[in-house]
């Protein structure tokens, strides 16, 4: 029986398309995973969305998935579901929304090879090619793997390499590969710093239910909702220091999301002070090490809080109990671009 993969690709596209997997991918395929397929004349990186089998309407040709790029899913389902959604809400393509998800260590990576085909080896032979495409072909006459437009345009001087390939490969002079590149294994989580006294006192004004009784209520009972905290700034952050007492003394997980970069790291100083664990920060102006750093401390489950920019909303944090936006109306937690 075939099996189908609904892949999306991190383009400005808002449809899926389907693909046959091969009997050699089955085990691997799954929704989440990451996979190269071809996608025109060319591989592209994409993601799974949906398993199937269900066949395609009559007379539609499937391709085939050329390869599954982790043995799991980089996401479960429900993060699927999520960043669906958040897609269909801000007007942006669920593959782009996957792709600005990943950590550093999945970011995509591909290299192209530029191959001399037969029909290319025969102009060349006949000398029916210009002055650059001869040139270019010669270069690729002797690399059966292929060159980069990079190395073509070093040892050809041509200019304009990629317009002058692309013309050659619509003349099926030249193929075009692009592998995915295995990206590094990430680094090592750095070593756990020793936890400290609780030091942040509370207020006693708000340890009765009072006004956040309801969203203590839903901390308790593992439910949902969503409530905006108003008041003077003092009386906004001790309300919101005692939800986080109770999220993270429960055993949850608490996300804070900030407007601007400048306070993240005050803020995971103060809450790892609190609480004697350790807290994270994440915002686009670490580099993809620290990056790396602070998704695998989430992973591993020593993180029990994080604290960052809008970016951070993708944070692989299970057990998240808890949700701050500080400054909810600051226009700083949008953006213009897609995702």
């Amino acid at each position: 029986m075939t099996v189908f993969a609904r892949v999306v690709f991190p383009l400005p596209l808002e449809a899926s398309f389907l693909y046959a997997v091969p009997e050699s991918e089955r085990a691997l395929a799954r929704p989440g995973a990451r996979v190269v397929a071809p996608f025109g004349p060319r591989r592209q990186n994409g993601f799974i969305v949906e398993i199937t089998d269900g066949p395609p309407d009559p007379g539609f040709e499937v391709k085939e998935l050329v390869k599954v790029l982790e043995d799991r899913p980089f996401r479960d389902g429900r993060f699927l579901a999520f960043t669906g959604r958040l897609a269909d809400e801000f007007h942006s393509s669920w593959g782009e929304v996957l792709q600005a998800s990943l950590p550093p260590s999945l970011a995509a990576r591909s290299k192209v090879a530029v191959v001399l085909t037969e029909a290319g080896r025969e102009a060349l032979g006949a000398k029916s090619l210009g002055p650059k495409a001869r040139l270019v072909a010669e270069a690729l006459r002797v690399a059966p793997h292929g060159r980069s437009p990079l190395f073509l345009a070093r040892r050809t001087g041509v200019k304009d390499i990629h317009g002058l390939v692309a013309r050659m490969e619509r003349s099926g002079l030249v193929e075009v590969r692009r592998e995915a590149v295995k990206p590094p294994a990430p680094p090592k989580a750095a070593a756990a710093e020793a936890a400290v006294q609780l030091g942040l006192a509370f207020p006693d004004a708000l340890k009765d239910a009072g006004p956040l009784g309801p969203i203590e209520r839903a901390l308790a009972e593992g439910g949902t909702g969503e409530w905006l905290i108003a008041g003077p700034p003092a009386e906004r952050r001790a309300a919101v220091q005692t939800l986080v007492r109770r999220a993270i003394g429960s055993g949850g997980r608490v996300l804070y999301l900030v407007s601007e970069v400048a306070p993240t790291a005050t803020l995971a100083a103060a809450f790892k002070k609190a609480y004697g664990r350790t807290a994270v920060v994440f915002h686009g102006g670490l580099t993809g090490k620290r990056k790396e750093e602070a998704w695998r401390e989430l992973r591993e489950g020593g993180a029990a809080l994080a604290a960052g920019t809008r970016s951070a909303l993708f944070l692989e944090m299970d057990g998240l109990r808890l949700v701050v936006v500080d400054d909810e109306q600051d226009e700083s937690h949008a953006q213009e671009t897609s995702p």
